[in-house]
């Protein structure tokens, strides 16, 4: 299995969580996304959790699209 099919497997999931009814989502996602950014070497390791960091205080709309697939996940990233 590709990451990109290993991060939609994992994202999926989660995609019902990730309202403004759920203040948890957070760290879900924070959790999860951390791993494939420092896995998928998408930033300096020391960058990591400071990316991680800005793409969770996103408006939900927009973490639901870099959820959404891999490649988004790598857009916002970068």
């Amino acid at each position: 299995m590709s990451i990109a099919q290993t991060y939609t497997s994992q994202t999926a999931p989660l995609m019902p969580l990730v309202t403004e009814a759920n203040p948890n989502y957070k760290q879900r996602v924070g959790e999860l996304i951390f791993k494939f950014i420092q896995q998928g070497q998408l930033a300096p390791p020391d960058r990591v959790p400071k990316i991680t960091g800005m793409l969770i205080a996103l408006p939900i709309d927009e973490v639901r699209q870099f959820m959404s697939s891999y490649e988004n996940l790598k857009k916002m990233v970068e």
